[in-house]
């Protein structure tokens, strides 16, 4: 759900250290690249037109539970943009 409530749906295929790929369900990016810096760590560059928009922190926990998102960067109106979003494994 996006801010105003609203279903959202985001989709990519990508490989770590791989080129930018397409993605879909984003208004601020078009392309996304990954990069794993640690085994439980990856860093998501997301870009629109070729220029970066939003960086995104991936954690997973060390039991594996649980999975922090932490996004920073800028929104299609050039304001800045920073969010936490944690989610838990569902067993």
């Amino acid at each position: 759900m996006d801010a105003a409530g609203h279903a959202t749906h985001t989709e990519f295929t990508a490989k770590f250290g791989g080129p930018d790929v397409p993605v879909t369900g984003i208004p601020y990016a078009d392309t996304i690249a990954l990069k794993r810096i640690g085994p439980k760590q990856i860093i998501g560059t997301y870009k629109k037109g070729g220029k970066v928009t939003v960086t995104v922190h991936v954690v997973v926990s060390a039991d594996g539970k649980t999975r922090r998102l932490t996004y920073d960067g800028k929104n299609l109106e050039g304001k800045a943009v920073h969010d936490d979003v944690v989610y838990d494994k569902v067993m």
